[in-house]
C-alpha cells in the first residue's frame, strides 16, 4: 500500500491515489500507528487538488489523531502537513499547540536529523523561539561529533534548521541563501522524496518572493519533475510574472486551471 502510494504521489496520479488508499482502507486502517501515515499520502493528493478542507478533516481525524502517543513519525506527518497547508495560504488555527507540546520533550535529541527538523518546525510555529534555538544550537554542536548522524547534520541538517529559523521570522532572502547549496545533499537525511519534497517547497517558495529570477529557474526544473502540481505551476507563474514575463505567468496560471478542473 506505501509503495503504491508513493507512486502515485511522485506521477501525480491525486485522483487514482485517493481512490487506491480509500478502496484498501479496510485492510490497513485497523494496523499499527503506520496507518497514520497514509492517511498523510492521502492528505497529500488532497492538497495537490486543493481540496484543503478535506486535508484539514483528515488531519484532525487521523494524522494528529494520536500525537500524545509521542511516536516520532506522526509527529513528522503532522509537522510537514501544516507546514505545507500553511504555504498554500491555510489558516491551520491552533493546530501547531499539540505538536509543539510534544516537541518540548525533544529538544535535546541526538537520533535523526531528519525528525529533529520536524521537531523544530513545530517549535518555531507554535511560539518557542527559545527552545527552537537551543535545539538548532544542539544541531551545530552535534555536527562536530564523529557519527553518521553527526555528519548529517553538519551535511544538510544545520543549513536547513537555518532555511527553517529563517522562514519563520519572515526572511525568505537567508532561506534561499541556507536551502540553495544543500538542495542536492537532502536525500543524506533519510525520509523519502515525497517527505523531503517540503524543503524543495519551501526552497522555491521563498524564492519567488526574494530571487525571482532563480525561483522561474528552480520551477522550470520542478514543473518539468512533477508536471500534474497545480501548486507548484502557481509558483512558477507568480516568478514569471515577478521577471516581466507576463505571457509566459498567464500560461502557467492556466496550466494550474486546468489541472485543478481536471483533477
Amino acid at each position: 500500500m506505501h509503495a503504491v502510494a508513493h507512486v502515485m504521489e511522485m506521477q501525480g496520479r491525486h485522483a487514482e491515489g485517493i481512490a487506491w488508499v480509500r478502496r484498501h482502507e479496510p485492510d490497513w486502517s485497523t494496523t499499527n500507528n503506520f496507518r497514520f501515515h497514509l492517511y498523510w499520502h492521502r492528505g497529500l493528493y488532497h492538497l495537490e487538488r486543493h481540496e484543503f478542507d478535506e486535508v484539514l478533516a483528515i488531519y484532525d481525524n487521523y494524522v494528529a489523531s494520536d500525537i500524545a502517543s509521542d511516536m516520532y513519525l506522526d509527529v513528522c506527518n503532522a509537522a510537514s502537513l501544516l507546514w505545507r497547508l500553511e504555504m498554500h495560504g491555510v489558516d491551520v488555527g491552533d493546530r501547531w499547540k499539540d505538536l509543539t507540546e510534544v516537541s518540548l520533550r525533544h529538544v535535546d535529541d541526538h537520533e535523526l536529523v531528519f525528525v529533529s527538523l520536524h521537531y523544530l518546525m513545530a517549535l518555531l510555529k507554535g511560539g518557542e523561539p527559545e527552545a527552537a534555538a537551543r535545539l538548532a544550537a544542539r544541531m551545530q554542536d552535534y555536527s562536530n561529533a564523529a557519527t553518521a548522524q553527526g555528519r548529517v547534520s553538519g551535511r544538510v541538517g544545520t543549513g536547513t534548521a537555518a532555511a527553517l529559523t529563517a522562514l519563520a521570522r519572515g526572511d525568505a532572502g537567508a532561506a534561499v541563501d541556507a536551502l540553495l547549496p544543500i538542495r542536492y545533499e537532502l536525500w543524506c537525511m533519510g525520509g523519502s522524496h515525497a517527505q523531503r519534497d517540503l524543503f524543495e517547497e519551501m526552497l522555491v517558495s521563498a524564492a519567488v518572493r526574494a530571487r525571482p529570477r532563480l525561483a522561474r529557474a528552480l520551477l522550470a526544473e520542478r514543473t518539468a519533475a512533477k508536471p500534474r502540481s497545480a501548486w507548484s505551476w502557481r509558483r512558477y507563474a507568480a516568478a514569471l510574472r515577478a521577471e516581466g514575463q507576463a505571457a509566459a505567468a498567464d500560461a502557467a496560471e492556466r496550466r494550474a486551471a486546468e489541472l485543478l478542473a481536471t483533477a
